[in-house]
């Protein structure tokens, strides 16, 4: 009876073992499962701290953005673009003025829409444009106007430009070096520059040539030279 006891205990014993050997797989096996499912939460937080981060980089360029231009009636928007229009006319039209003279330069004013005249020979101080002589008025007003033609070239076709009056006011050298910078304008934007003047130095500088003359009352001649 002893060796059937003894043989009833190992094998009770083996049972046991192999139920606890089943459960501890079973516990081994849940584990890497659930193991399996961590390291997949940790690579999948990752991700979306990586796509947090990125948001939070776009939101923050959004918000400056919106500080910058963003108003419900799209003013600050409208300024902006007007602002840099506005410095665009000042550029061209200082490298306009700069052919005429190397005295002067214009420069936008950093918080409104005016136009700075800058005198190199006052130590590159502001000049009051209520200062300028007539000659020197003209040629600024000549420029602004270069300028903003030379702008609206890049996206408008201009095939005219007139300009009237205001030579009368230049010395000889003056008038030179503007028909000279007018001549680079024609070449730069490909359009023609008429001349309205009563100018006496014009006569015979510019070719065509068109001659208004009163011969009677309420009668003009008309010449093409």
């Amino acid at each position: 009876e002893e060796p059937d006891e003894m043989q009833q205990a190992l094998e009770s014993r083996q049972f046991a073992f192999q139920q606890h050997l089943k459960t501890v797989r079973e516990q081994y096996s849940e584990a890497q499962t659930r193991l399996a499912m961590h390291r997949l939460a940790e690579e999948q937080i990752q991700s979306y701290e990586s796509q947090k981060s990125q948001l939070g980089e776009q939101a923050a360029q959004w918000a400056k953005l919106s500080d910058l231009i963003g108003s419900a009636d799209g003013m600050k928007f409208r300024r902006m673009a007007q602002r840099a229009i506005f410095e665009l006319l000042t550029t061209n039209a200082d490298k306009h003025l700069r052919r005429f003279s190397q005295r002067y330069c214009l420069q936008s004013h950093p918080e409104t829409f005016e136009v700075c005249l800058i005198d190199q020979d006052l130590l590159s101080q502001p000049r009051d444009i209520k200062s300028l002589n007539a000659g020197e008025k003209f040629l600024v007003s000549l420029s602004l106007a270069m300028g903003l033609a030379t702008l609206l070239s890049e996206n408008v076709e201009m095939a005219n430009l007139f300009i009237d009056e205001g030579f009368d006011a230049l010395s000889g050298s003056e008038i030179q070096l503007v028909l000279t910078a007018l001549q680079h304008f024609q070449k730069e934007t490909n359009c023609k520059v008429g001349i309205l003047s009563h100018a006496p130095q014009l006569i015979g500088t510019i070719m065509p040539e068109v001659r208004l003359s009163k011969i009677l009352a309420g009668k003009t001649r008309i010449a093409i030279q």
